[in-house]
């Protein structure tokens, strides 16, 4: 069963006690339904069924209109301010928060406001005065969104892992003039082709490092294959690489 938080200041924040009671349910209903990146799939149907009373879009959006972002045509709908509440900075260290910015990527949510890019029509619904009223600490939220948003994005292009072909792994054994070295480029990249490029349970990061690790453990190899000669019979102590 998955958990998140709530906060349990809500009840006291003046914008959320002026919603109607439906809507109350509807803003509770949204950011319990969405998925861990703060997206709901737009079913209002099912909405209604579960918060006991008919609502339609236009309702939302005149009450909830600034802390929604719609996107993908209407069919999405984004709750920037979420993100913030469960996460804080997003590391895509992290495995759940690389899982978060992967879907924010996909769905094009990455820009210099609410995530959205510049010049989209999408997501600019007004929303009336109605319950407008701003929480010092909604503006605090929206700050940490705009620092959060630009890490995050820096972040995110971190380069990832290329593997390298079989050509690269030979030219770079030669240039680093390693003994035997097309045989042990040869061994080294059908190796971890075979293990897609996995070491461990980790993706490789840096094949360079680890074709000079490879290197290192076949020269420890061959001081450990040795002939032991013992109380008259051959032993060979060949140790598998």
């Amino acid at each position: 069963m998955a958990k998140r938080m709530i906060d349990s200041d809500i009840w006291k924040r003046r914008w959320y006690r002026e919603l109607p009671v439906k809507i109350k349910a509807v803003w509770v209903y949204l950011i319990t339904i969405c998925d861990h990146a703060g997206i709901y799939s737009v079913d209002l149907d099912a909405m209604s069924f579960f918060i006991g009373e008919q609502v339609t879009e236009d309702e939302i959006m005149k009450w909830l209109g600034k802390r929604i972002t719609v996107i993908d045509n209407g069919k999405k709908w984004f709750i920037p301010k979420f993100l913030v509440f469960q996460y804080g900075e997003l590391n895509p260290s992290n495995r759940v928060h690389k899982s978060v910015l992967d879907k924010l990527e996909n769905n094009n949510l990455f820009s210099v406001n609410g995530f959205i890019k510049e010049g989209s029509t999408e997501g600019s619904t007004e929303g009336s005065t109605e319950g407008s009223t701003e929480d010092p600490k909604d503006k605090d939220i929206d700050k940490a969104i705009n620092k959060n948003k630009v890490k995050a994005k820096t972040k995110i292009k971190v380069k990832r892992f290329k593997a390298p072909t079989l050509e690269e792994c030979i030219e770079y054994f030669e240039e680093k003039k390693y003994t035997n070295a097309k045989v042990e480029a040869k061994r080294f990249f059908y190796f971890y082709d075979s293990k897609g490029w996995m070491v461990g349970k980790n993706k490789m990061e840096r094949w360079h490092s680890s074709a000079a690790n490879w290197m290192n453990s076949s020269v420890k190899r061959k001081e450990n294959s040795r002939v032991y000669i013992q109380e008259g019979n051959l032993e060979r102590t060949d140790r598998k690489w």
